[in-house]
């Protein structure tokens, strides 16, 4: 039988489906590599808070995506903790994991970060440049991500 959890899977496949094509008709480069907010258009209106946390001389940028207002989307959460998206590396920013923000249509926030050298989280000096371990040994320390920069985000996120 029809479950809404299928439902609603259906309907977000049709709707990725419906702007995909769009997109693709409309875009004089049809073989370009979509985004995640490209290839999935939002399920209710999304706040997005950014910000950043500077630990060890490195800027840590932040995303926090609530729902904008309580009757976008009419199915609540069980979940009342914020989720924090924690992304793969080293290296990889966030950007892969965007899809996960639609949880915030159901009530749960949900946050993400680029770890520090990874993604937007590079000192301004560098202009987007990697960072350079022999500048920032405590990068290749997989300890300092756990035991550091994440619980000083979640200490600065005052959750």
């Amino acid at each position: 039988p029809p479950t809404k959890a299928n439902f609603t899977r259906n309907i977000l496949l049709l709707s990725v489906f419906q702007h995909f094509s769009s997109v693709a008709r409309s875009d004089p480069n049809p073989w370009k590599q979509w985004t995640c907010d490209e290839l999935t258009p939002n399920l209710c209106d999304l706040q997005v808070e950014t910000g950043t946390l500077v630990l060890r001389s490195i800027p840590v940028k932040y995303w926090r995506y609530t729902r904008q207002s309580e009757d976008s989307f009419n199915n609540e959460s069980t979940i009342t903790i914020p989720i924090i998206a924690v992304h793969g590396g080293p290296s990889w920013p966030h950007n892969y994991m965007l899809p996960l923000k639609q949880l915030a249509c159901r009530g749960t926030e949900v946050i993400f970060y680029d770890q520090a050298g990874c993604g937007e989280s590079v000192p301004e000096e560098r202009g987007g440049a990697p960072v350079s371990p022999s500048d920032h040994p405590h990068l290749l320390d997989t300890s300092y991500y756990s035991e550091e920069e994440l619980p000083a985000l979640i200490d600065h996120w005052g959750l």
